[in-house]
């Protein structure tokens, strides 16, 4: 039996072929200098060994497809009306169909796909001739070239709504408006494509008892960046707690205030329980109203750790051990 423990490293690297498919690569090789990739077009998708030099380069074949349509437009060119270009690069594996390279018009980010021939000339179809990597979202997000749809199925759409929502929370200029605590938070460039941050929001995806789920960066991260290596899934509650009790750098003093009137320090504390701040007593002394605080925030870890591990089943340590 075979170990695929080649190549391993590069896992998740995606290529256009010679031929205008998009190639991913799924796994490791069995053999030195080869991996496994998955290959998208033609009549079903392809998965096979190659070489990893071939797979960079795109010097690979598709077994499934065969084009043979179109040859007679090959080198014809349009400009649609948001400024990409559509260049005519190879025949079609259908009738009717051809291939062609969308060039977008801002940043030069290109794809390569099959379209209908009838449609570069129809304005009512642009849609399919959209470039999937131009940043249409915010200008920074693009959906990408991939298996991984923004609709049909249900935890699809809640990847798209997710990356949607970490998109405009740090890049919408309404949005910055309305809470500019996400001024400096940034999403990292793997994750400006739809494709790679589905695949990852669905390998880690699950259910918790009476709480959505929700996206985290405050739990393994320092607050200011969307990264697989910053973020988990967890519960909204939990999501909740943590943004009010890690204090992000935003305030001096989490959880204490002081008063306009008297110079004395409100302190209070945040209760998932209720779904609002306790008061916990005033002060005049800023050190005791500290320690006052640090132990209610103590207790209150100690008690969100532990309806963690019963009622929502976590035992990541690497979640657990941040709450505190």
């Amino acid at each position: 039996m075979n170990d695929k423990k080649y190549s391993t490293g590069h896992i998740g690297e995606q290529y256009i072929t010679n031929e205008g498919c998009i190639c991913k690569i799924i796994e490791g090789g069995s053999r030195l200098g080869y991996c496994t990739i998955k290959i998208y077009g033609g009549k079903k998708n392809y998965i096979g060994e190659f070489r990893y030099a071939h797979v960079k380069n795109g010097a690979i074949t598709n077994p499934n497809l065969i084009k043979k349509y179109l040859r007679n437009h090959i080198g014809e060119k349009y400009i649609l009306d948001n400024g990409d270009t559509v260049d005519i690069i190879d025949t079609g594996s259908k009738a009717a169909f051809c291939t062609a390279k969308i060039t977008c018009k801002t940043d030069g980010m290109f794809c390569i796909k099959e379209v209908q021939y009838f449609n570069l000339s129809n304005p009512n179809y642009e849609f399919e001739l959209k470039n999937p990597l131009r940043r249409t979202f915010c200008n920074v997000g693009y959906m990408g070239c991939g298996e991984y749809p923004n609709r049909n199925k249900k935890v699809h759409l809640k990847a798209y709504s997710s990356w949607v929502g970490m998109l405009a929370r740090c890049y919408s200029k309404n949005s910055l408006k309305t809470n500019p605590t996400y001024k400096n938070t940034f999403v990292c460039d793997e994750w400006h494509n739809f494709q790679n941050f589905a695949e990852w929001y669905i390998k880690n995806y699950r259910e918790f008892k009476d709480s959505t789920a929700a996206l985290d960066k405050d739990l393994l991260g320092d607050s200011t960046l969307y990264s697989p290596k910053t973020c988990c899934i967890i519960p909204k509650e939990l999501n909740s707690f943590i943004i009010r009790i890690k204090n992000r750098g935003r305030v001096k003093h989490i959880g204490i205030t002081l008063r306009k009137d008297g110079g004395k320090y409100d302190v209070t504390i945040y209760s998932s329980k209720e779904g609002k701040n306790i008061r916990l007593g005033r002060y005049s002394d800023l050190k005791k109203a500290r320690e006052i605080y640090n132990v209610a925030r103590e207790d209150k870890c100690k008690q969100m750790k532990q309806k963690c591990i019963d009622k929502w089943g976590i035992t990541d340590k690497n979640i657990l051990n941040n709450i505190e």
